[in-house]
């Protein structure tokens, strides 16, 4: 909690991990709070300033992003997506589903049964971000940063009033007093898009800056995020975004038809191929094969021989566009580090543990990138579904901090249990012989690692 008059923290209120959406009741006296990767809901009592409750929305519920209060029917309402990871034979139109879940403001309960089903209320979407209710809380107004569009919909009939385009990448939208004109900020194609609410149409489109970033990174961004294009994914329902939302990970384990798989951070990988947790990528521009099989997109490539079913061999613009802009992201800062970026107490103990030879894990996570980038049995490959190991490739550990649950399957939900539980003959570094402070310890400097080249000299510095 902020104070705005003297710009400074007065308090701190420990929540469930990676929250995002904020709304405050207009008494004051409640905040209602989201969370990215579970959907979940934490109601904080402000005048406490502690958690009241926690809201579950479903155990598939993934990617919640802003939560808007009702202004008469005390319901809130949550964009989000449903990951069917229990899907053995994942496609475009069986994996994610676009939804608006609701609960009772009275009672805190997730509402089920008034669950706005996007794909069969309105059509497929792609990444429900941000909503509108019109004042009187009859419409609800949704902006989708993947499809890029905009639905109208009658929340009492749950009748789709109109669907319309509007800009590239549709993080937020407001509506005027009147209720009369909707304006949507559209995140890459760098304009807001003003709508009519009386005619549906889209009457202006108001430039609001320019891209820093280069034309191919731009276009890169694009490709990574849009569904729009049927080169990238039928029907729009999916893109790169949907499971690896700001180039990081969903927190999902999915069944492809190589095993089970935890979907990995993409941040910092530039210089940490090949990819996949089975190595079995060399490069960015491979990820052709999972935009025409898993997106059911036509392909970045063009087909010389479609009779074929083969994709070209040559390069594509589009494809290097691609690969340019996951190349160009960077792990995030740890924010278990101290305010000055130097490493704790703990987490310099534990980095000293991290390098003795009686414990070895520097051995295949070796710094600066924390990988040796080469493939290791580490006696955790012969789970049910497995196909391609028992070998895996050796993760990067920077920015481990917000990548779990770890292992290639998702087994392990903390970095303890990837120490201990998981690596009970100790073929994942030699750790059963250390205390529970030299494990701490060690879990401390793990939780501290991150991308930035003057951080990372930092880490070689501290004794």
């Amino acid at each position: 909690m902020v104070d705005t008059a003297l710009a400074q923290v007065v308090d701190t209120i420990p929540v469930q991990p990676r929250p995002k959406g904020l709304a405050i009741t207009n008494d004051g006296t409640r905040l209602y709070v989201t969370h990215f990767l579970s959907g979940t809901v934490s109601v904080l009592d402000l005048t406490s300033r502690r958690v009241r409750t926690v809201i579950a929305t479903g155990p598939e519920s993934n990617l919640a992003q802003r939560i808007v209060l009702h202004p008469m029917n005390n319901r809130a309402y949550l964009p989000h997506i449903r990951s069917n990871t229990s899907n053995p034979h994942p496609l475009f139109d069986t994996t994610l589903f676009p939804v608006v879940s609701v609960i009772d403001l009275a009672t805190n309960q997730h509402l089920l049964t008034e669950r706005l089903e996007l794909s069969v209320v309105d059509r497929p979407v792609n990444l429900p971000f941000d909503l509108a209710l019109s004042s009187d809380g009859q419409r609800v107004h949704i902006v989708y940063l993947g499809s890029g569009d905009l639905s109208v919909i009658d929340l009492e009939n749950r009748a789709v009033l109109a669907h319309l385009e509007v800009g590239d990448g549709p993080r937020g939208i407001v509506l005027s007093p009147d209720d009369r004109t909707a304006y949507v900020a559209n995140s890459l194609s760098d304009d807001v898009s003003v709508i009519d609410l009386d005619t549906f149409k889209e009457v202006k489109r108001i430039g609001v800056t320019t891209s820093p970033l280069s034309p191919q990174l731009h276009r890169g961004k694009l490709l990574f995020i849009s569904s729009r294009s049927t080169q990238v994914s039928r029907d729009r329902w999916m893109s790169c975004e949907s499971c690896h939302a700001d180039g990081e990970q969903d927190g999902r384990t999915w069944l492809f038809p190589d095993g089970p798989r935890n979907t990995t951070n993409l941040r910092g990988l530039a210089h940490t191929h090949p990819l996949h947790w089975s190595a079995d990528r060399d490069e960015v521009q491979d990820f052709e094969f999972t935009i025409r099989e898993l997106q059911a997109g036509t392909g970045l490539l063009e087909d010389p021989h479609p009779e074929l079913g083969q994709p070209n061999t040559g390069r594509s613009t589009d494809l290097d566009a691609l690969a340019a802009f996951v190349a160009s992201l960077q792990p995030k800062p740890s924010p278990f580090r101290r305010v000055d970026g130097t490493l704790t107490p703990e987490a310099a103990r534990g980095q000293a543990v991290f390098h003795r030879a009686d414990v070895g894990c520097a051995d295949c996570h070796i710094p600066p990138l924390f990988t040796d980038v080469r493939v290791h049995d580490i006696g955790t490959g012969g789970g049910p579904g497995e196909l391609l190991g028992p070998g895996f490739d050796t993760p990067s550990l920077r920015g481990v901090w917000h990548t779990a649950p770890y292992l290639h399957d998702g087994r392990a939900a903390t970095l303890r249990e990837v120490l201990g539980t998981h690596n009970p003959t100790d073929r994942h570094g030699h750790t059963s012989h250390l205390s529970e402070a030299e494990v701490q310890d060690l879990v401390a400097f793990l939780l501290s690692l991150e991308g930035e080249k003057s951080r990372v000299q930092d880490l070689e510095r501290v004794e």
